[in-house]
């Protein structure tokens, strides 16, 4: 980690946009370190296994059919910013383009080194994610990511097999996938929620029910997708639960 690189990277953005998005990249890697990304014969033929699996587990439960990503991507932290942070430019394109601003008042420097600190401490902590691509363009194919050095550590922080906790992590983003799949109008409805609150804030106000609107949803998204993963794992999973619950909770 280099804590100076990352901040000359803030101290440094430009650009005419509220958010310097090179800048935002550049100083969450600097802070945050990659991790290992040397996979065995085995865990490469573990987490496809993962992802198989878990599929069937979870067409049978849930009695739904849904299709996965052609490209399951086992990342390092690095890896993740990267993808996360075209995905946030791409939410916050709409105040790029009407020149707002996300606070009034608040300078391109602070608002990039906000986005670099975030992502940089959700790139530590991150275990997998299902990304639908909410506001691309066209009709992009939707994304699976593992971050492999992060399951490692959390597995070892909890003390907990670590083969078992990735494979239970697999069902968990592969319950997401079948949550979008099932319900094609689930993401039409973030969109919309997601646009009119982005739209109020770079027009300089808050759409305060788009966003109510918005966390609503999401809560019973990862509500569902926990009771699913639970329902469909095919290993016990009641010591995972219990310390992944007890982490939260102390903030770790």
């Amino acid at each position: 980690m280099d804590l100076y690189r990352s901040v000359r990277a803030v101290t440094n953005a430009s650009g005419t946009g509220v958010v310097d998005w090179n800048a935002v990249a550049e100083a969450a890697k600097a802070s945050t370190p990659p991790g290992d990304l040397t996979l065995s014969d085995a865990e490469r033929t573990g987490y496809a296994n993962d992802v198989r699996d878990a599929r069937r587990r979870v067409q049978s439960v849930a009695a739904v059919d849904f299709d996965l990503p052609d490209a399951i991507e086992v990342q390092n932290r690095h890896h993740w910013i990267d993808a996360n942070v075209v995905t946030f430019e791409r939410v916050m394109r709409p105040i790029e383009e009407k020149g707002g601003t996300i606070l009034p008042g608040v300078a391109r420097v602070v608002n990039t080194g906000t986005m670099a600190f975030m992502l940089s401490f959700l790139g530590k902590n991150v275990l997998g994610q299902y990304d639908p691509l909410l506001l691309a363009e066209g009709d992009p194919d939707h994304s699976l990511y593992f971050v492999h050095p992060n399951i490692r550590k959390v597995a070892g922080m909890l003390d907990v097999d670590y083969p078992r906790f990735r494979r239970w992590i697999a069902f968990h983003e592969v319950s997401h996938a079948a949550e979008f799949g099932a319900a094609p109008w689930l993401s039409d409805y973030l969109e919309r929620r997601m646009e009119e609150g982005v739209d109020a804030l770079a027009e300089g106000s808050f759409d305060r029910e788009a966003f109510r609107e918005l966390d609503a949803t999401m809560t019973a998204v990862e509500g569902y997708a926990e009771l699913l993963m639970d329902r469909a794992f095919d290993d016990d999973y009641a010591d995972l639960r219990r310390k992944l619950d007890e982490r939260r909770r102390g903030g770790g």
